[in-house]
């Protein structure tokens, strides 16, 4: 007996071939017959075949869902990351505008002391001074010390609107402890605002 699709084939010593089904052409069979080969056994090879190949299958389908998932979690962390890369530029470009305020204020010390840089919770926007512009260069000697403090705070929030998202500033002076508040706020993306405070002391 030998193992075919379609069935088993039994050869006989007179080369009669006889089928359990109605086969297509079997050469290969009765030449393996005429050979001697032993017969194979067909119920283990039927057996294998069929879950072997589902398997397979399944497999596969294991495999595309694992490669979809870890895909899906490399764009998420790197929208992630993108995301953490901008909040810490705004937190730099915020510390570098609270630096440069503080840097005016120490040029301009005399009207710092005063508290001519103090916005007083107010929200009127400081106008810059023509005749203050380039403050820190000659023209300097063309605006007193209070309209160059006016004229520093104009620039300074203007640098603030153009560069925060949604940027704002209050500047409050303690006379007491004679210190300076920094205070900026710009959005995040979040329900709330980011504030972040600087203290400078003269």
């Amino acid at each position: 007996s030998y193992c075919t699709p379609e069935g088993i084939v039994q050869v006989q010593r007179d080369f009669t071939i006889s089928f359990s089904t109605v086969p297509d052409e079997h050469t290969n069979i009765i030449v393996a017959a005429l050979l001697g080969e032993p017969p194979r056994n067909c119920s283990m090879n039927h057996k294998l075949s069929s879950p072997m190949k589902g398997f397979s299958m399944l497999e596969v389908l294991v495999a595309l869902l694992v490669i979809s998932v870890g895909l899906l979690g490399v764009a998420t962390l790197q929208t992630k990351g993108q995301q953490f890369n901008y909040f810490s530029y705004v937190r730099t470009q915020s510390t570098y505008l609270a630096y440069d305020l503080m840097e005016r204020m120490r040029t301009n010390l005399d009207a710092a002391e005063k508290g001519d840089y103090d916005l007083g919770g107010s929200s009127v926007t400081p106008s810059a001074d023509s005749k203050c512009e380039g403050s820190s260069n000659s023209n300097v000697a063309k605006c007193d010390f209070s309209q160059l403090a006016q004229d520093d705070l104009a620039t300074w929030l203007n640098l603030v609107q153009n560069t925060l998202p949604e940027g704002s500033a209050q500047v409050i002076w303690d006379s007491t402890r004679k210190e300076y508040t920094i205070t900026l706020e710009w959005d995040q993306g979040g329900d709330e605002p980011k504030t972040q405070p600087w203290v400078m002391k003269l």
